[in-house]
């Protein structure tokens, strides 16, 4: 895509006032570093037209250790960067998309010419309710989201794809950055292209994704299971793995707080077949119960 590769080259004033200052760091925005002070990159003026935003990251010097107040992903169009994240270092090479929480520390070493990373923010408050519910297919990314949302947890989840061999991801998300970094009407674009974008992604390379499940309620260790065993599982095999009473499993699924969570943290394809076998053995195909969770994951089915 040469106009986004010319638009990628080209040197904005940071750029040159780092290169002519041999690298030293031009803090453009104005954040607080110091001994012991992480600053957090505040939203600013980013999602004025929409919860999707892009931004070039500036080339020929290093980012010091910061936070976000969005979600971040990091895309690396060519060249490399060397990622530090809480502390775990991580070397992108181009074709790799990085997915940040908010509470991650991140900071990276020196950006040559041909380093060219891309940054594509997310507002997690302004999402349209039925964001998840479209990007369901793209299993990892939607429970990254699902828990980004969370007011309950730390934020330092973060996700690493490897896209490099995925010709239409790449022309997908290569599409969409093109598309933000040169403002292009209608702003409402911006969420088709990102849904677009996101579900084809293919499963992560590396995660560091600790979702509701496991630090809220052990129920959800159950949803999990549920979830990569959706194909053969039972309701003899939930209540002997761990180790619940088959009527406490049963209230526990029809709960309504359950079952929206359940069409949100399960793909829902997946899902309507493993309660098929679950409803059976709970009785439940016949009951309000079963009907309203059926519908609800009926509801959260993608649309395309």
């Amino acid at each position: 895509m040469n106009q986004l590769f010319e638009l990628l080259h080209r040197e904005d004033v940071v750029e040159i006032q780092q290169r002519l200052n041999h690298g030293i760091n031009i803090n453009d925005m104005g954040l607080r570093f110091g001994p012991n002070i992480i600053p957090r990159i505040p939203k600013g003026t980013f999602f004025q037209h929409s919860f999707v935003a892009s931004t070039k990251q500036h080339r020929y010097s290093y980012m010091p250790s910061h936070t976000h107040n969005f979600v971040e992903l990091n895309y690396q169009y060519s060249g490399t960067s060397h990622q530090h994240l809480d502390g775990q270092s991580f070397t992108l090479t181009a074709g790799h998309l990085l997915v940040m929480d908010r509470e991650i520390i991140q900071n990276y070493g020196y950006m040559g010419k041909d380093d060219l990373l891309v940054n594509i923010l997310l507002d997690i408050d302004q999402l349209p309710t039925n964001f998840l519910t479209e990007i369901s297919n793209a299993k990892y990314f939607s429970r990254f989201l699902y828990t980004a949302q969370a007011t309950e947890i730390n934020h330092e989840n973060f996700l690493i794809y490897d896209l490099s061999q995925q010709v239409p991801a790449t022309q997908l998300w290569e599409t969409l950055m093109l598309y933000l970094l040169t403002q292009a009407q209608p702003y409402a674009t911006r969420g088709l292209l990102m849904e677009a974008a996101i579900s084809c992604l293919p499963k992560p390379l590396f995660t560091n994704l600790h979702t509701l499940k496991t630090t809220v309620d052990p129920i959800y260790q159950v949803i999990h299971y549920i979830d990569e065993h959706y194909d053969s599982v039972t309701l003899d095999e939930l209540s002997h793995r761990f180790s619940y009473n088959k009527n406490y499993l049963s209230n526990k699924i029809k709960s309504p707080k359950l079952q929206e969570q359940i069409s949100h943290t399960i793909n829902p394809i997946k899902s309507v077949f493993s309660l098929i076998f679950i409803f059976y053995g709970l009785n439940l195909t016949g009951g309000s119960s079963g009907e309203k969770l059926f519908g609800c994951l009926i509801a959260s089915l993608p649309a395309r």
